[in-house]
């Protein structure tokens, strides 16, 4: 950071220092968020992983090839996040005084673009240190398997923050490269022997338990290259895209202090741009058709809300379904676990050499009723029919 970058960044913390109350309230919304939003989707994370059922799933052949999807699908997601919201983001009038001036974009903005990329590194380190100790800890995995697959973490978090750099610098390229990468992570999901010529692939190689090889070399080698193109990047964010941003998250951080989470939300929620032209109020149409068709027109409005919207309300619909689905009832008579719940499955008194016919006077004993059973009896004393 240069002398002018820090003259300037010093005289704007002294124009907005915070008053103790502020500091105070910054530091309760932290602790909260931490107690109640971090804590327990660290916990429940954690319990998932050391799980009988997550260990298996873990440890499953698909593992690898799920791995380098999940890598493909967060550096997509990445180029598009960098559209709406990049790391290079500074306060609003800060961003205009330094991106208007002599000073080169890559030394004005490289101090929020490090503390995001630190903070994505971290983020991918801790979920593959997670992953690589719950499997060492189940014995699935030796100790040098976790530390590579958590370091593996910490490249991908790189590359990652790179791809959410270039979202931000090329913002119409980022749709064609994610959809890309995307399309050829499917392909390399469909057929494992592509995964050895990939990145994302060589992350999934990387996993515990997979042959690691090169890989992770050459995902190093992939970040060094990224890393070495970032101050290109920074100067390749458009002064337009600087302060719409800088503006955008300004708001959306006023908000989300005020805890006023939905007006933060719909800071970034994208302009309506189709279907502008068809009218939303019918001229002449009773009230309830009226309501109906303007919520569907602004809706249509916005295919993509609409779209991932449906698709939320399918899937939470399935997973209410099926965890509302009665579980299937274990026989309590079946001898063994071979055996199934049905008739067929129930011992004859043929198999057993009983009589054909009873007295009338008779009744069954306990003992009689082990005969049903081919293994045990119901009475210790006695293992033979008993006939009153």
């Amino acid at each position: 950071m240069t002398r002018p970058v820090r003259l300037a960044l010093r005289i704007w913390r002294d124009r907005g220092q915070r008053s103790p109350g502020d500091r105070a309230f910054a530091v309760y919304l932290a602790a909260m968020l931490t107690l109640t939003v971090v804590a327990p989707i660290a916990r429940a994370a954690w319990l998932g992983i050391v799980s009988p059922d997550g260990i298996a799933m873990l440890t499953s052949d698909a593992s690898a090839h799920v791995t380098s999807l999940i890598v493909a699908t967060v550096w997509a997601s990445s180029l598009i996040l960098g559209r709406d919201r990049g790391p290079a983001v500074r306060p609003q009038f800060l961003t205009h005084a330094l991106a208007t001036s002599s000073i080169p974009r890559s030394v004005a903005f490289l101090g929020p673009v490090l503390r995001s990329g630190v903070g994505v590194v971290l983020l991918t380190t801790a979920a593959s240190g997670a992953i690589g100790a719950g499997l060492v800890s189940a014995g699935s995995a030796d100790l040098l398997a976790g530390v590579t697959f958590a370091v593996t973490g910490a490249v991908v978090g790189t590359i990652t923050a790179v791809l959410w750099l270039m979202g931000q610098a090329l913002p119409r390229a980022a749709v064609v490269t994610a959809a890309g990468i995307i399309t050829l992570g499917s392909v390399s999901m469909a057929i494992p022997s592509t995964m050895a010529l990939t990145p994302w692939g060589w992350a999934g190689l990387a996993y515990p338990g997979a042959d690691v090889g090169g890989a992770l070399i050459a995902l190093t080698a992939v970040s060094i290259a990224f890393i070495a193109c970032t101050p290109t990047l920074i100067n390749r964010v458009r002064l337009s895209v600087l302060i719409d941003q800088a503006s955008r998250w300004d708001q959306a951080t006023g908000h989300a202090t005020a805890m006023s989470l939905d007006a933060a939300v719909s800071v970034y929620r994208p302009l309506p741009r189709v279907g502008r032209t068809l009218r939303a109020i019918p001229r002449r149409a009773p009230l309830p058709l009226t309501f109906f068709v303007r919520d569907a027109v602004g809706a249509s409005r916005t295919p993509g809300r609409l779209i991932a919207g449906t698709t939320a309300l399918v899937l939470a619909t399935l997973v209410v379904v099926l965890a509302s689905a009665p579980e299937p009832r274990a026989c309590s008579w079946v001898p063994s676990p071979a055996s199934q719940c049905s008739p067929a499955s129930v011992p004859s008194p043929m198999a057993y050499d009983m009589p054909q016919t009873l007295p009338p006077a008779s009744r069954c004993t306990d003992s009689a009723m082990s005969h049903f059973s081919p293994t045990t009896s119901c009475s210790p004393r006695s293992r033979s029919p008993s006939w009153g």
